[in-house]
């Protein structure tokens, strides 16, 4: 074996490892995650009704014990004959882009219950939904259809061993794959915004800020992560066309999840992280004026309960009866209301 192949394996080697460092660091984001809001699932989803949006919360967060770990043990295991990586390979990814799915059909379901059930954009999302995973499963099957390993040259130090593509247009597919996700997460984008400008711009609510701060660096994040892996499937080796596909996974799992108990606890006065603080506060900007309705305070905390209550489950949302009404009207003073209520203020 001539000196080049030794140092061609021993990158082969580094780079597989660099995958695995990337792949254990997703799991340990997972984990973190999960006990970090494990208390606030006890509390507000398990005894919770069961509802579409309950079962796609449970379906985000726990999926992803299964398929980041079968994962790992792919990257790691050694020894393996190349057949057996390759039926790890398609299990793996197939869990993998099921995950993402799900987390993005939580997305798709805020949009739906934000506008207020609309009929039209139901039609309109269930249709994007369902052509972009169609043709996300039709290039994926084909990069499977052409994905192959080879044996390890060092069984003890390299495990599974994916081989370059035959055609250059494999690795556009599984490139073109990762476009459709954050094509498909833009459009949910600016779909948001847009019924924020035209539904909810006059509304001055911490709920509906954090709705939207939420999708936005729901957005930057896996977009940025998008891109990552359209790049390193260009123009990477071999071994990091995965490099981080796993963590891409995590993050749908973990901020998907975070936007369900982020709006579950906004409907139960409380949230996991403190978003919620100030809810109870006078939110209002500037100075109080004169005659406000000193029950305003408590019926916008009431309404943007029972918005994000609805939010979380699927349900239709509009805007709160009086939640942005700056001045209620009290009645003129007479001369005989104030003989009855002299100590009631002009």
């Amino acid at each position: 074996m001539s000196s080049p192949s030794i140092q061609a394996i021993l990158a082969s080697a580094g780079r597989q490892k660099n995958t695995k460092y990337v792949d254990v660091a997703a799991l340990a984001l997972l984990v973190v995650d999960y006990i970090g809001t494990f208390e606030a699932e006890v509390s507000m989803m398990w005894k919770a009704k069961w509802s579409f949006a309950k079962a796609l919360f449970f379906l985000t967060r726990y999926l992803a014990f299964f398929d980041v770990p079968l994962a790992i043990y792919f990257h790691t295991s050694l020894g393996l004959p190349p057949r057996t990586c390759q039926v790890l390979f398609i299990v793996e990814t197939i869990s993998l882009l099921v995950g993402v799915a799900v987390a993005e059909a939580i997305l798709f379901l805020r949009v739906w219950a934000l506008s207020g059930r609309n009929r039209k954009l139901l039609i309109y999302l269930t249709a994007q939904y369902t052509a972009v995973h169609l043709v996300e499963a039709v290039l994926f099957g084909h990069f499977l259809f052409g994905l192959e390993f080879g044996p390890s040259p060092l069984p003890t130090v390299i495990g599974c061993l994916p081989l370059p593509p035959k055609k250059k247009i494999q690795n556009s597919m599984l490139s073109a794959l990762f476009g459709l996700i954050l094509a498909n997460e833009l459009v949910i984008l600016f779909i948001t915004f847009f019924i924020g400008l035209t539904k909810f711009r006059d509304l001055r609510s911490p709920l509906i800020k954090t709705f939207y701060l939420d999708g936005f660096f729901y957005f930057l994040i896996l977009s940025a992560i998008s891109i990552g892996n359209m790049i390193v499937d260009l123009v990477g080796p071999p071994e990091y066309r995965f490099l981080i596909v796993v963590l891409q996974r995590v993050m749908h799992s973990v901020l998907s999840g975070r936007m369900i108990l982020h709006l579950r606890g906004f409907a139960n006065g409380s949230s996991p992280t403190g978003l919620s603080e100030g809810l109870t506060a006078n939110d209002e900007t500037g100075p109080p004026r004169f005659g406000q309705n000193p029950l305003l305070a408590s019926l916008k905390l009431r309404n943007t309960m029972q918005f994000s209550a609805d939010l979380s489950r699927g349900n239709s949302v509009s805007y709160f009866p009086g939640a942005h009404s700056e001045d209620i009207e009290l009645p003129e003073r007479t001369p005989e209301t104030r003989k009855r209520d002299p100590e009631r203020p002009i």
